[in-house]
């Protein structure tokens, strides 16, 4: 069997490309993310622990990991590279192309510690679109500042955020896709002064995002991703694939 760690668009997209996926189990952290995925698919919905991926490995007979999360789920990749590693089991790392855009009104950081004390320093409203695990960080360097979150509209994020405290007024709920047209006026609407957001690479909203900033003439705040080893072909993939 094949393990494919998913959670993102690609895993979607890679398994309308396949003839049958009868030797596929997907896992994915969150239920959100299994309304994605085809009904008859074989998935797992939750995070394990060491000794619960070395169980999961044994009972579904795993011979193949891949690892098609989000690029900055840092702690789930190094996690799993190092689990498949460990016990010799083989891994395959698939990760988006990453466009890097020369633009004067891009900030550039290299962390969320870099972009926290940018915010620190530069009071304004910011508009965020890095997701709900992140607010609580942002939210210790708020100062006099407005910040709001464009979050996914699903129970757990709402409850999460509300309990940070934020007001309704500065919860954006709601479900991507994004275009430009659609930034453009979320932006506009809540009069923002920066946008923050991930360099998450090809396929993930982030172009829409800067070309809606730059229509409203706006700075954006954007988290570079890590580099990283692995292939980025979906094409590849299915012949790699093919071989287990």
């Amino acid at each position: 069997m094949i393990w494919i760690l998913g959670g993102t668009h690609e895993v979607p997209l890679l398994l309308d490309k396949l003839s049958n996926y009868d030797n596929i189990i997907v896992t994915v952290t969150t239920d959100e993310a299994r309304e994605f995925l085809p009904k008859d698919l074989k998935v797992r919905v939750g995070s394990m622990t060491e000794e619960e991926k070395l169980s999961f490995v044994k009972e579904n007979d795993i011979n193949l990991i891949v690892d098609m999360t989000h690029p900055f789920a840092r702690h789930i990749k190094k996690s799993i590279a190092d689990f498949s590693k460990k016990y010799n089991i083989d891994f395959v790392r698939f990760n988006r192309k990453v466009t890097s855009f020369s633009e004067d009104y891009i900030i550039y950081v290299k962390s969320y510690d870099e972009a926290e004390k940018f915010i620190s320093s530069h009071p304004g409203t910011y508009f965020f679109t890095t997701g709900v695990n992140e607010c609580e960080r942002f939210l210790k360097v708020k100062n006099d500042s407005r910040m709001i979150f464009r979050i996914l509209p699903s129970v757990k994020s709402i409850e999460k955020i509300s309990e940070l405290g934020v007001p309704m007024k500065d919860i954006c709920a709601m479900l991507g896709p994004f275009d430009e047209e659609l930034n453009t006026a979320l932006i506009k609407t809540y009069d923002a002064d920066y946008l923050v957001t991930k360099n998450s690479g090809e396929g993930s909203g982030t172009k829409e995002k800067l070309l809606a900033a730059k229509n409203v003439g706006i700075k954006v705040v954007m988290i570079e991703a890590e580099e990283e080893n692995g292939i980025q072909s979906m094409d590849e993939l299915i012949k790699i694939l093919g071989e287990y």
